[in-house]
């Protein structure tokens, strides 16, 4: 809910003051007005207890002027939104209102329309200072919380991480309950760890936790943070006699929570929970990385009898790692697979790495990306022959290794030319993601026996990484580019639960969204026109694999449908080699799928994947054209890098299921079970992912600092 907007109007007209508080409280429910008649008492205001968002300001008032007024005003606020709203305009007084730092100036007329446009003046002047000043308290904390990132990356214990957050909270908040709390895994509870505690009831040290006895437990249950409002409502109050009121919780993994509280009548602000949240999100990552050092310290003196072997395989895990993280930051192919290629020959032995391009239609591999020391072995090979190990791994669409190239013949007819540029061993790991085959990745060492069982299933993880990363790529080229490759299909028939929808109803069937969800189903929207909703949803629940059907809307003849289908279909086999699927219509004559590809896609390979999928599908044109993102390219990025993919799933599902709609259509619980989560959980992404897109539409500048 936004917050209302208290009004200070300054007037030494008293009828005037009423009409105008009459009309601003009547028609604008977010508005309160407090009307003072001298410019003294009006000061006094701004000096009380109550919050005051804007300043309105007549000009010319007895012994004092509008103008006089604002100096006064901002000596002690700089940042008030002031309107001067006056009957007395003219040139001399606007110039010399805007150096005193006016917000905006505005003549008094007599009309609705005029008090509409004082309304929205008002309602804008108080949203910019309210952004602005969320913003400079944003970047406040921020900056405060990059000042002790180095030292809570660098801590080494559980303990020291828990004291150096709550030390970051506390001197960039001060709130008077700030807590870590770690698991004691042995005795199953919560302890706190660290903490500031200004609360009364916690006069020793806090409370240890249990399961089901406090709000902190469950949120670390679930997984899930947690923002209560109403702290002293709850049966899991902490004790009889704290005065805690409001409580943000943030779990910290499986290593605990960190809370933050406030007492009183004071709220937790946005941006302190903000500033909590992604402290939490550090202290997570931190606990993870000690977590994750410990262990590795552990192993290192478990194995410190152990060969070289052994040894180079934790170089090889903390160089994965690394290429995990380059992977997400890369934004096209050729990064990824130039950085996996020269990450890897990091690793000693590893003398040559590259990554060949596999064209499935006509089967053939060019190299896209190399590391390492080549000796020209690429140029004095067949890559297009039968009988080397590239083909072979891709027939097997699994990981091949050569222990020893001098003996095993699978190395084929690149022996002798590997033997010559020093390679005494090869590993050989497809690229592949939900059987699509983007080429594969050799990799050289000038050492036998190099690649063992655990070191060749460490890299067929990360072949299988690669995959994912270069499908996501490509799916996101065809979202963002300029200019896509846009390719049809026509679709006779088909085993797709569209088109038999389709033939059962006899109207055409149109794909409006589609949502994967994590237990590997999907969520559909689809639209028909002239439909009989009863005979669409008595078909649906018919359907093997399609549950939770349900109508969502019917606006203007066609009715919006919504149901959950665990089998794949066209449209999710195209998103899943790598198309944007931009039209999937079923009629009872057939229909059409309109796919759009990024501009460096292989075409026939991927109309291949389609139709060897559904044989009776056609492949039926290619065009170039330039991309819908095109004109909205700069604002679908900036919403896309702030929105996290959980909020803008639950964006997208909320908007086709109606919730905008008024009355609504769906409400928030039923949307939430249908996502598979609490309902709050759907309240706070959906907040979270309403608050993002606005700042992206209205504060791009801001974004850009971020």
């Amino acid at each position: 809910m936004t917050d209302r907007i208290h009004v200070l109007h300054l007037d030494d007209n008293e009828q005037f003051l009423d009409v105008v508080a009459t009309f601003l409280e009547t028609d604008n429910d977010d508005i309160d007005v407090t009307s003072v008649m001298d410019a003294e008492a009006a000061l006094d205001r701004l000096d009380g207890a109550q919050r005051i968002d804007c300043v309105v300001s007549d000009y010319r008032m007895g012994p004092t002027d509008g103008v006089d007024f604002l100096k006064s005003v901002r000596e002690r606020d700089p940042r008030l939104p002031f309107i001067l709203y006056t009957g007395k305009g003219s040139e001399e007084v606007a110039s010399e209102a805007i150096s005193q730092g006016v917000t905006d100036y505005l003549q008094k007329k007599h009309s609705d329309q005029q008090y509409d446009l004082l309304a929205n003046r008002i309602r804008n002047a108080v949203n910019r200072s309210r952004a602005e000043r969320h913003l400079a308290e944003r970047e406040r904390m921020l900056g405060g919380l990059n000042e002790g990132m180095r030292s809570l990356m660098r801590a080494e214990t559980r303990e020291d991480i828990a004291d150096l957050t709550v030390e970051i909270a506390d001197e960039a908040l001060e709130l008077p309950w700030l807590a870590v709390y770690l698991l004691d895994e042995s005795a199953g509870v919560l302890r706190p760890s660290a903490y500031v505690a200004d609360v009364e009831g916690f006069d020793d040290a806090p409370p240890t936790f249990s399961g089901g006895e406090s709000l902190a437990w469950d949120a670390f249950v679930d997984g899930e943070v947690r923002h209560h409002d109403d702290v002293q409502g709850r049966d899991t109050l902490y004790t009889e006699t704290t005065d805690l009121t409001t409580e943000f919780t943030v779990p910290l993994g499986d290593h605990g929570v960190l809370l933050a509280g406030t007492t009183g009548d004071a709220a937790l602000q946005e941006a302190t929970a903000e500033f909590v949240e992604i402290l939490g999100a550090n202290a997570r990552a931190a606990l993870d990385r000690a977590e994750r050092e410990a262990q590795l310290r552990d192993r290192d003196r478990e194995l410190e009898s152990q060969n070289a072997q052994l040894k180079r395989l934790n170089r090889i895990n903390t160089v994965i790692r690394d290429i995990d993280q380059a992977l997400v930051k890369a934004s096209t192919r050729a990064e990824i697979e130039q950085e996996v290629c020269e990450r890897l020959v990091d690793i000693d032995p590893y003398a040559f790495a590259w990554i060949g391009g596999y064209n499935d239609i006509n089967e053939t591999i060019r190299p896209r990306a190399k590391g390492g020391d080549e000796g020209q072995f690429l140029a004095n090979v067949d890559l297009d022959g039968t009988d080397n190990p590239i083909q072979r791994t891709l027939q097997n669409a699994e990981s091949q290794v050569v222990q020893n190239i001098f003996e095993d013949d699978r190395i084929g007819s690149w022996r002798k030319q590997a033997l010559k540029c020093g390679f005494r061993s090869v590993a050989t790991v497809p690229l592949a993601y939900d059987g699509a085959v983007y080429g594969v990745l050799q990799i050289y060492a000038d050492r036998l026996d190099t690649f063992d069982e655990e070191t060749s299933g460490v890299l067929s993880e990360l072949g299988e990484t690669i995959g994912y990363a270069i499908n996501a790529i490509d799916r996101k080229e065809a979202l963002m580019t300029d200019s896509v490759v846009q390719v049809e299909f026509r679709v006779p028939d088909a085993d797709d639960f569209l088109y038999d929808l389709s033939a059962n109803t006899g109207s055409s069937v149109d794909l409006r969204t589609i949502l994967p969800q994590s237990d590997g189903s999907h969520l559909i929207f689809y639209s028909i026109p002239d439909a009989d909703p009863e005979a669409v949803l008595s078909f649906a629940e018919g359907v093997p694999g399609v549950s939770d059907a349900r109508l969502i809307s019917e606006r203007k003849g066609t009715a919006l449908f919504e149901c959950r289908i665990a089998s794949d279909t066209i449209a999710t086999t195209v998103a899943d080699h790598g198309g944007v699927p931009r039209t999937v219509r079923a009629d009872p004559n057939g229909g059409r799928v309109v796919v759009d590809l990024p501009q460096d896609a292989e075409v026939r390979s991927f109309a291949e994947r389609i139709t060897s999928t559904y044989p009776s599908v056609e492949f039926v044109a290619r065009r170039e054209r330039a991309s819908a993102a095109r004109s909205r390219r700069s604002f679908r990025e900036r919403l896309d890098d702030h929105l996290t993919d959980r909020q803008h799933e639950v964006l997208e599902a909320a908007y086709f299921s109606g919730y905008f709609e008024w009355p609504r259509e769906k409400t928030g619980e039923e949307i939430a079970e249908t996502l598979g989560v609490a309902p709050p959980t759907f309240n706070q992404h959906l907040r979270a992912g309403e608050r993002k897109l606005f700042e992206t539409l209205f504060e791009p500048e801001a974004l850009d600092d971020e």
